[in-house]
């Protein structure tokens, strides 16, 4: 029972009910609540025991519905028939995406059958292999001591964007995301390519949205021990994240499932990555399509939307994006809104994509996204009641180290009325002359002449943490314009910020 729990220990699963992966505590080292309960339990014997809890909400036991709050102690309790749940969940066939409470709830998988313990061996066979290349119990990607062997792991992963993986072409191509057209998307934003904003630059940032460990952590500290999510069950490992039955479920994923990289190796975590945002839609006989978000974006092209057909409802209302009239970068000059969605703002949903959301993005432009979707600073996930888009603010942070002043502002238009132009040529707008006199040209203010503003990536993510822990954000889109309206018909109030833009430059 000892080798049991170890072995499960350090493959990353947790004992305890209501705190999944990194989370939870090594089960004799469940920490207790004062005066109220001490689950903690020994190794080497059997504990058994479990309930699926659904965020804090648990089976109420007069009805059977989950909507019971979960107390303190009843999420800490553990049992190492907990860990074996888990560890068979994730391996079992199904809804590839997830691991459902039926399979966490299915007696069977709280027993060590012949099945887990195939599953148990191959596990043990990639990560023995994994331990015995990489000798170092503790593998953090923002130590110096680590840093130079990611950087080779990141050079490695990201030929896979440019040449695709030999021998699996026809799952994972070619010329998905290239040095040309990372660096045409430099260009679109205002930078330039160089080993300040290359690609690895992009992956190596975008993996520490991730998770900055491979190994070695856990409570108490333990050198080798998988660094799992802990936000959910599906059993996410390391720097990719990538859900444990996508490449190991007997309905994996086709590229991952053929290609059989070890994602108890830090290297092949780190192409593991990239072939999951690269791996096309074909499918081999018992494996599952998985396409990649930039093949989304930059091959089939699912994700690009056409602006003037960007008309879909979101969350069951009216919504679309006839009043985009352009973006800009920085300082930048204002471009005109393109017919479709250009490569940024597909870096932005390939990027966002690899999170989740595929719906979203599949029917919606980013810049209606950032239109209709709601920020939260501290969010996990997306949320059609709600409306929070976590993947959108999961991307803007992606980029947000390689970008940085640089990231998108679109350009909207506030209203038909009211807005400026350079009637006159002269390179300036302004008024000449007094209205009445001879020669009066105006310019400020025009009947017939839209007025805009400027709300986009950062003006969206804008929020301040306050000295007691609350959160104070900066506008939504809808409170953008108003404030601007305000400002355009000179009845600002305290507090108001005028987000007011020229309409084209």
């Amino acid at each position: 029972m000892a080798m049991l729990e170890s072995l499960l220990w350090h493959f990353g699963v947790s004992p305890q009910w209501g705190f999944p992966g990194r989370q939870g505590d090594r089960i004799d080292n469940i920490a207790a609540v004062a005066g109220m309960c001490d689950y903690a339990l020994p190794r080497n014997e059997f504990s058994g025991g479990w309930e699926y809890r659904y965020g804090t909400v648990i089976n109420n036991p007069e009805t059977g519905v989950r909507d019971v709050d979960a107390t303190n102690c009843h999420l800490r309790k553990g049992s190492i028939e907990a860990m074996v749940r888990r560890f068979s969940a994730r391996n079992v066939n199904g809804n590839r995406h997830t691991v459902r409470q039926q399979d966490l709830d299915n007696p069977l998988y709280g027993r060590t059958t012949n099945d887990f313990l195939g599953w148990v061996s191959a596990a043990w066979s990639d990560y023995s292999r994994a331990i015995l290349e990489y000798e170092d119990g503790l593998i953090d990607i923002q130590s110096n001591a680590d840093l130079a062997q990611f950087t080779l792991w990141v050079t490695e992963a990201t030929n896979i964007w440019q040449n695709g993986v030999a021998d699996h072409l026809n799952r994972v191509p070619a010329g998905v995301y290239t040095n040309a057209r990372h660096d045409g998307i430099l260009t679109i934003a205002g930078l330039t390519s160089n080993a300040t904003t290359n690609r690895e630059v992009l992956l190596s940032e975008w993996i520490q949205e991730e998770a900055r460990y491979h190994w070695g952590r856990g409570s108490p500290v333990t050198p080798y021990r998988m660094y799992e999510g802990g936000a959910d069950e599906h059993g996410s490992m390391s720097f990719s994240q990538l859900l444990y039955r996508a490449r190991y479920s007997n309905y994996a994923c086709t590229a991952h499932g053929e290609i059989g990289l070890n994602l108890y190796s830090p290297l092949d975590q780190t192409k593991s990555f990239v072939i999951h945002t690269a791996s096309n839609a074909t499918t081999a006989d018992g494996l599952a399509s998985c396409e990649g978000g930039f093949h989304k974006s930059f091959i089939s092209g699912r994700y690009q939307q056409t602006f003037a057909n960007d008309n879909a409802q979101f969350r069951a209302a009216a919504a679309n994006v006839d009043d985009l009239v352009g973006y800009r970068h920085a300082d930048g000059n204002i471009i005109p809104v393109p017919e479709q969605e250009d490569e940024y703002d597909l870096l932005s949903k390939a990027i966002a994509g690899y999170n989740g959301a595929d719906g979203w993005l599949s029917a919606h432009s980013f810049a209606k996204l950032i239109k209709y979707g709601r920020f939260k600073a501290n969010s996990d996930r997306n949320s059609n009641d709600t409306g929070v888009c976590h993947s959108c603010r999961y991307a803007i942070q992606a980029k947000e180290e390689l970008f940085g002043g640089n990231l998108r502002t679109f350009i909207w238009q506030g209203g038909p009325n009211g807005g400026n132009e350079d009637v006159n040529g002269d390179g300036v707008i302004a008024n000449v002359g007094e209205l009445g006199e001879v020669g009066f040209i105006q310019e400020i203010n025009l009947p017939g002449v839209p007025w805009c503003f400027a709300y986009g990536e950062e003006e969206w993510t804008t929020y301040t943490v306050n000295g007691d822990g609350s959160i104070t954000y900066g506008p939504t889109f809808t409170v953008a314009k108003e404030q601007s309206e305000r400002f355009q018909n000179n009845r600002e109030r305290e507090g108001d910020e005028d987000y007011r833009s020229p309409c084209n430059e």
